[in-house]
């Protein structure tokens, strides 16, 4: 398993009463390289951080896009939605994609909290093959996946991703 995580080039403008914006990388602002680099671990795999998702990484697996640069995934069978609003949901069924790591979830994430119950939309037929996990119908074949054990994001979206690739592999 080898995939990337899109970090598009940008900057996030940061507010802090009373003192002068400052301005942040978006990478850095919303943890991509901590995210590649906690889900490689986990899964022993290598989630490489790139600024353009061109055609030679078509078939790397998973492909991390965050939701605002949604149309620039080369390959939406094996695309994980990043930073996912609920009307993003539509998007991940319409474009048959593997799914979506919520904005909820990953700013649970990103503060150190357990997963939480709707942290991952991801296809209910991966789904059964997780134990341990909760699965929350949602429609065109989906569900919202949730531990049944308070547990860290990156170890949900572990099982999910190696249980995915198990299905691609058939």
């Amino acid at each position: 398993m080898t995939g990337f995580l899109l970090a598009p080039e940008g900057v996030v403008t940061i507010n802090e009463g009373g003192r002068p914006p400052v301005r942040v990388p978006l990478r850095e602002q919303r943890g991509y390289d901590r995210l590649a680099s906690a889900l490689g671990e986990r899964l022993g795999a290598t989630i490489e951080v790139v600024t353009e998702a061109g055609p030679a990484l078509r078939d790397s697996f998973p492909q991390l896009v965050p939701a605002i640069v949604a149309d620039d995934a080369p390959a939406p069978e094996s695309t994980m939605l990043l930073d996912a609003s609920p009307s993003d949901a539509v998007q991940v069924v319409r474009g048959s994609m593997l799914g979506a790591l919520t904005a909820e979830g990953l700013d649970r994430w990103r503060a150190g909290e357990p997963a939480g119950d709707r942290a991952l939309l991801g296809r209910a037929d991966v789904a059964e093959r997780i134990d341990g996990v909760t699965a929350v119908p949602h429609p065109g074949g989906y569900a919202y996946l949730s531990s049944t054990e308070p547990t860290d994001l990156i170890v949900l979206v572990a099982a999910y991703l190696r249980a995915a690739e198990e299905v691609r592999r058939q």
